[in-house]
């Protein structure tokens, strides 16, 4: 594995990180499930993806060349995300929940 690549994965690692972050933040009073984290981390996916490929667009067509680092680390938050599913469920948040009347 180059060098290249290894960058190329950490600077993937941290734009997913900090995108799926924003995205579980937005999603807050949502209920925790497997469901909420495939949708969590399709969603962060094809954001990251398009924009990464039109941001390397060199006067041309958009170059879909790091979309494979995005994917796998991607993959990665996702089974992170399973695990910490399974193992540790998450609890109700009182916070959240709307006032009495």
């Amino acid at each position: 594995m180059s060098p290249h690549y290894l960058g190329q994965l950490f600077g993937s690692l941290v734009i997913c990180l900090i995108l799926t972050g924003l995205l579980y933040a937005c999603t807050l009073r949502w209920p925790g499930s497997y469901g909420k984290a495939a949708f969590i981390h399709i969603i962060s996916f094809f954001l990251i993806a398009p924009l990464d490929a039109i941001g390397h667009a060199d006067s041309g067509p958009p170059n879909f060349s790091n979309t494979d680092s995005y994917l796998i680390v991607q993959a990665a938050l996702f089974l992170g995300d399973l695990i910490r599913l399974r193992f540790w469920p998450p609890k109700p948040a009182l916070f959240l929940r709307d006032p009495p009347r």
